[in-house]
């Protein structure tokens, strides 16, 4: 049987995964393009914080609907990070040709 905190760390590689890898659909953009609102599995909702201003690069759940914390190993930042760009700057394309 599973310790709590085997189960914890499962959970939080599955969803530091999912977001890492951008299988995520993204549900808004604040107008200030630093937090995204995404949906995993269509039903668990995070907050993405992504950040790439005066060179500062940042990139983690700022805040989640699910009352747990994501860590990221320094490669799912990364990956997690270029993946995230990609993805709002799509967004906001296909928003300004609606």
């Amino acid at each position: 049987m599973k310790t709590i905190e085997e189960k914890i760390k499962e959970i939080n590689d599955y969803f530091a995964e999912k977001i890492a890898n951008g299988d995520y659909e993204i549900m808004a953009i604040d107008d200030d393009e630093l937090t995204t609102e995404i949906k995993i599995d269509s039903k668990y909702e995070f907050t993405l914080w992504v950040s790439k201003t005066n060179g500062w690069k940042h990139f983690g759940v700022h805040d989640t609907k699910n009352a747990m914390k994501v860590s990221f190993t320094d490669f799912q930042k990364a990956l997690g990070f270029a993946i995230a760009i990609e993805k709002i700057e799509m967004k906001i394309e296909s928003i300004k040709y609606q």
